[in-house]
């Protein structure tokens, strides 16, 4: 009789523990290494979103689904494309129902690092970040939470990758952009040292007067140096996105400053687009630099930076000066592809990447 009701019990909690987990595997996600470069230091990931291999696939999947908008015309990955190094190449970005917004679109490059999000810094967590285009109407059409929610649970496959990417939450607003921002948080570029360092000189010696004088790379750089550009894009901070905010001249406006990485393909420039070339840019801080250094007080800017002028060499040689700062894994790389049209694509991985 006790043998029989030890089977018996038995029997019952094996039935529970598979029907619990169905497929017999771990539900618990697997966490996910994040690589960067040393100089970089350690990301601040929040503690209630650690990067999984499942969360970054799911982010992946939303970022680039037009699901998210509420007319299915455009997701996230239609203003942040990746072979423009996640911004669009327009002057200004444009709606889900043909508007032309207030704002340049931002690059998305190194958010792991980010201290402030838009231009104008107004958002302290990239997840909140996530949840503002979503909601306006004039950007991805303001669905409303109760109607994302719903479409995501009557899909086909979202409600078993949410499943798996956050076992103990439900399907929300807060998941999906916790998922999303898990997928941004990947995106790292890497800034490559220039050939001639720009806080290599000393600027009070005789050759570095003659240095800055001279039609050649090395004097462009030094005249960058001199005029104090990495005061506000210093590696520390432009590396880490997070920018340093600055008052703009023309609208006394607070802005950050903006990642220098890949400029090559982010063109125009400046929060409101205006510049189409790094020559414009150039030029600009050429005619403004007194008032912008006045204005920015903060930023211990030497006023002396104003007397050096940027030359015809530089302006033609821009995009050279800063090529070192160019990382073309950036658009190259795979993980951060639209999955939906790459060989493979499966909507728990690509096929190349079932099994693991």
């Amino acid at each position: 009789m006790k043998r029989n009701i030890f089977i018996a019990v038995l029997l019952l909690f094996l039935a529970s523990l598979l029907f619990s987990n169905p497929a017999g595997i771990d539900n618990e996600p697997h966490p996910y290494q994040l690589k960067y470069p040393p100089s970089y230091g350690a990301p601040p990931i929040p503690k209630d979103n650690p990067l999984t291999e499942e969360g970054i696939w799911l982010g992946r999947l939303l970022f680039y689904d037009s699901l998210l908008s509420i007319n299915g015309k455009i997701a996230c990955g239609s203003c942040h494309q990746q072979q423009l190094s996640f911004t669009d190449g327009r002057t200004l970005a444009v709606g889900v129902f043909g508007d032309t917004l207030t704002r340049n679109t931002m690059t998305l490059i190194n958010l792991a690092w980010g201290k402030y999000f838009f231009w104008d810094g107004r958002v302290r967590k990239l997840e909140d970040l996530i949840k503002e285009p979503i909601a306006n109407p004039k950007e991805m059409g303001g669905l409303s939470e109760k109607e994302l929610v719903q479409r995501l649970k009557n899909h086909a496959h979202y409600p078993e990758l949410f499943r798996k990417a956050f076992p103990n939450d439900s399907i929300s607003l807060r998941s999906m952009s916790k998922a999303i921002s898990q997928f941004l948080r990947t995106i790292v570029g890497e800034l490559h040292d220039s050939p001639e360092d720009y806080k290599n000189f000393d600027n009070r010696s005789p050759e570095f007067k003659a240095i800055l004088t001279e039609n050649s790379m090395r004097g462009a750089v030094a005249r960058v140096n001199t005029m104090q550009c990495y005061s506000c894009h210093f590696p520390a901070r432009f590396a880490a996105f997070g920018g340093q905010q600055l008052t703009v001249y023309e609208e006394d406006s607070i802005f950050q400053a903006p990642t220098l990485i890949n400029l090559r393909f982010t063109a125009p420039y400046k929060h409101g687009g205006q510049f189409a070339t790094l020559r414009d840019v150039l030029k600009l801080y050429n005619d403004s630099m007194v008032d912008f250094i006045l204005k920015n007080p903060d930023i211990k800017l030497d006023l002396s930076a104003s007397e050096i002028k940027f030359t015809e060499y530089d302006m033609e040689h821009a995009n050279e000066i800063f090529e070192p700062f160019v990382d073309t894994t950036i658009i190259t790389n795979p993980a951060f592809s639209d999955p939906f049209r790459q060989k493979g694509f499966t909507w728990y991985g690509l096929k190349k990447d079932i099994g693991k």
